[in-house]
Formats: structure tokens, C-alpha cells, sequence
């Protein structure tokens, strides 16, 4: 179906949801390709940059995934799970200072998974 709505009227939410089933999937390559192209017809969407950078950073392209995280933010400052997602990057590469900055930022936006490393690491 998602891809019947791509084919369609090239859906953004479509894009995301179908990178998501194949990220579910560990189709990594395949949602990384996805949100590429789904990024060439949306560039302004900060989901699709998010979920691009959890692919990138399931595939340990740390880089990458912080590039696009930060990309998320900056297009949308209240999307919390880019935060989490970019607060636990941190934790992965060692820096605990902005880990906590961006982990905080999430909990602040409503996303409680983030309560258990907050508590691990940032007291």
C-alpha cells in the first residue's frame, strides 16, 4: 500500500512508513536508498532526515547519522525521537555531555524511552 501511495502522489509519510517496514525488516540498505530518493522530492521533511539517520546509525555510519539527525532538528526543533536517537549516538561515541543535553531534549518533548539511559548515564 505504501508504495502504491509512492507511486501515486510520492507521499512523504508513504516514503517514511514503507523505510520503516524495510529498517523492521534489517532491509537497511534498501530504507537507506528509500530515504534518499524520498529526500530528493522532500528535502524539507525533518521524519524522513531522521529515519535516514537511524538507518546510518544501525549500519554504524556514525557520521552520517548525526549529519541527518541534526538536519531533523534543525528543520523541526520539537521532534523528540530525533533528539533520543541522536542523544544515544552521542552515548555510542563517547560523548556524554551532549548526550545528556540531547536525551533531556527529548524527555522534554514527551519521549519517555529515553528515561532509562537519563537515569544510567546522566546523573
Amino acid at each position: 500500500m505504501y508504495q502504491k501511495a509512492i507511486d501515486i502522489n510520492q507521499h512523504a509519510d508513504a516514503y517514511n512508513k514503507l523505510g520503516s517496514i524495510y529498517v523492521s525488516n534489517h532491509q537497511f540498505d534498501k530504507a537507506k536508498l528509500l530515504y534518499i530518493k524520498a529526500l530528493e522530492v522532500h528535502p524539507k521533511y525533518a521524519k524522513l532526515h531522521a529515519s535516514k539517520g537511524v538507518v546510518e546509525f544501525y549500519t554504524e555510519d556514525y557520521e552520517s547519522a548525526k549529519k541527518s539527525l541534526k538536519k531533523a532538528i534543525e528543520l523541526d526543533a520539537e521532534l523528540g525521537s530525533a533528539y533520543s536517537m541522536l542523544g544515544l549516538l552521542e552515548l555510542v561515541t563517547g560523548d556524554k555531555t551532549d548526550a545528556c543535553t540531547h536525551l533531556n531534549k527529548a524527555k522534554e518533548l514527551g519521549d519517555q524511552t529515553v528515561d532509562q539511559y537519563i537515569q544510567e548515564y546522566c546523573k
